[in-house]
């Protein structure tokens, strides 16, 4: 079973079984494993953690006229948490607006790194309507349109900010899936800047840089929720 129908499972069972209980809220963290390979065959027992991202879904029914269950209305959220990607090229950040308070330079090239957290709220509102939805396509579409877009997609590339190229990839899930009504990603700066070995004799800034640092150095947060317009929701 997905982790969004258990969800909904458990809470329309609460919301239906007690008369007192109006609205249940159930979250469901999943860490799936993949099987260990040996000699091109599958491990009966032993298994490797499948990638570094978590999944999670989120499910809250409500009576619309408690204490009756006749009536439920449901709000289904997933999303996934750790998802850390890198690139080392295709991403410059210049021209951008400066003041007297502008320390950050002009970076034609740069390393561009983040741990994608990326959620998304379902259009459905009722327990029939949401059985339609596929939601392990949903889940991997949304992987799938992440990563795609901050590695290929051109409009990411060039003095592209963090903010552009998480509107490219909400935008992209929401033309791809229209069970979906919104989609919220939180996206922060994972600095990697060259480390200067002037003193040592050695080029590594610029067009020179080779070996780079983590920096712990206080970095943006950027968040964003690209919704549908109302319209689109009738």
């Amino acid at each position: 079973m997905v982790p969004e129908a258990f969800a909904a499972e458990i809470a329309s069972f609460m919301v239906n079984k007690y008369a007192h209980v109006t609205s249940c809220q159930v979250k469901v963290t999943t860490k799936p494993w993949e099987r260990m390979q040996f000699v091109g065959k599958a491990h009966p027992h032993s298994f490797l953690r499948e990638g570094k991202e978590t999944r999670w879904t989120e499910a809250v029914v409500t009576k619309t006229a408690p204490p009756s269950a006749s009536a439920l209305t449901v709000k289904l959220t997933s999303g996934f948490y750790d998802l850390e990607v890198l690139k080392t090229t295709n991403s410059s950040f210049t021209n951008f607006w400066r003041d007297e308070l502008t320390t950050l330079p002009d970076m034609p090239d740069r390393l561009l790194s983040t741990k994608v957290l990326c959620q998304w709220q379902y259009l459905a509102k009722t327990l029939d309507a949401l059985k339609a939805a596929d939601f392990n396509a949903v889940y991997a579409g949304a992987k799938r349109n992440t990563l795609d877009a901050f590695a290929n997609d051109p409009r990411a590339w060039v003095n592209a900010s963090v903010q552009t190229t998480l509107y490219i990839m909400a935008d992209r899930i929401l033309g791809e899936f229209a069970a979906v009504d919104d989609v919220y990603y939180a996206l922060p700066n994972i600095h990697y800047f060259p480390f200067d070995l002037t003193p040592f004799g050695l080029k590594n800034l610029q067009a020179d840089a080779e070996v780079y640092m983590p920096i712990a150095d206080p970095s943006g947060y950027i968040t964003a929720t690209v919704s549908r317009p109302p319209k689109a929701r009738l």
